[in-house]
């Protein structure tokens, strides 16, 4: 069986991923050290987890919850305020270091996954998960008092 020459595709990828219509990031080999999920709601900064390549690829891996560096959290916060005028109910943010610096791998704001189960303190999760219940009532009551009978399409 001959090998796959994964150059190749990629470029292949590359070339037509308009008419695709994929999205194609590039590996950062300083992701292998793992990927800081910065959680937030309504802008504000709730917790973090760090995953490693087990936990994207299925495996079982534990997830510590971090305090990230100040400088994540000013990147991520600069990211969500140059693209909304008002700020998402949920957002996730997922940053690895690159050679120049952290480096945005996603901006999840559809269903993401906000692991509340790994935040070991028993407090901190009931307070995050009321944030975020919060955050949830706020915008459906600011969308009555508005009218909206539809998802405001972030």
């Amino acid at each position: 069986k001959p090998a796959l020459d994964t150059e190749a595709l990629y470029c292949a990828l590359l070339d037509q991923r308009d008419n695709l219509g994929i999205l194609l990031q590039p590996y950062l080999p300083d992701a292998a050290a793992g990927e800081c999920a910065l959680i937030y709601f309504a802008g504000e900064y709730s917790h973090s987890v760090l995953r490693h390549a087990g936990v994207l690829s299925g495996e079982q891996v534990s997830l510590p919850v971090l305090e990230p560096p100040q400088d994540l959290r000013m990147l991520a916060e600069d990211v969500m305020a140059s693209q909304y005028e008002a700020m998402p109910v949920y957002a996730r943010v997922d940053i690895v270091p690159g050679e120049r610096g952290p480096v945005i791998m996603e901006l999840e704001l559809t269903e993401p996954y906000l692991f509340f189960d790994e935040i070991p303190d028993p407090q901190l999760r009931d307070a995050a998960m009321r944030r975020f219940a919060l955050e949830i009532l706020r915008e459906i009551a600011d969308q009555r008092w508005r009218g909206v009978t539809s998802s405001p399409g972030y």
